[in-house]
């Protein structure tokens, strides 16, 4: 096989800290750890340009300190609380507000278009007048209930001819193709 070197940052780094490990196996672990903290906080002031202070004390007392920057723009944000100035997005956040208050006036405004046409077409419904079968049926006199009942009986007599004027006139046309195709 071949070796194969792994790079720092995807590598797991198994180290534990328990009793029984020599100080100088911890040392090596707290500067191993230390540089790649400091490795990625450095890539991250490239990447996204922010300013970052990280303080790291060793077992031994010391202190390790990484400021981006410098430590006099970060000290003065800390102690005059300006940690972050104004958004680079803020102007596009403003924008994009700004087209979403336009569409809730415009929504506002078709709904007062809508309210009003509804009530309009309520009140022409309203003076309109109503129709026998708009009707609830106990509002109905007997002579009216008998009345639509023959007419829904007459409109089912006519629907029921039309249907077999229909049939009929589908089986004429089917005899008559198969008689000519019988001719020839």
């Amino acid at each position: 096989m071949k070796n194969i070197k792994r790079c720092r940052l995807r590598q797991k780094l198994g180290f534990k800290f328990n009793e029984r490990k020599k100080q100088s196996n911890r040392l090596l672990a707290f500067t191993k750890h230390r540089d790649m903290i400091f490795k990625s906080a450095s890539d991250l002031c490239t990447l996204v340009g922010i300013d970052i202070v990280i303080l790291i004390t060793s077992l031994c007392g010391i202190t390790y300190c990484f400021v981006h920057p410098n430590v006099e723009s970060v000290q003065s944000q800390c102690l005059y609380q300006t940690l972050l100035p104004k958004s680079i997005l803020e102007p596009y956040q403003k924008v994009h507000i700004e087209e979403l208050i336009k569409k809730i006036n415009e929504v506002r405004k078709s709904l007062k278009f809508e309210e009003k046409r509804s009530m309009i077409l309520k009140e022409k419904k309203d003076a309109r007048p109503k129709k026998v079968w708009e009707e609830p049926i106990p509002e109905l006199s007997k002579a009216a209930i008998k009345n639509v009942k023959r007419n829904l009986g007459q409109m089912q007599t006519l629907v029921l001819n039309m249907i077999n004027q229909e049939y009929l006139c589908k089986q004429a046309i089917h005899d008559i193709k198969e008689s000519v195709t019988n001719h020839i």
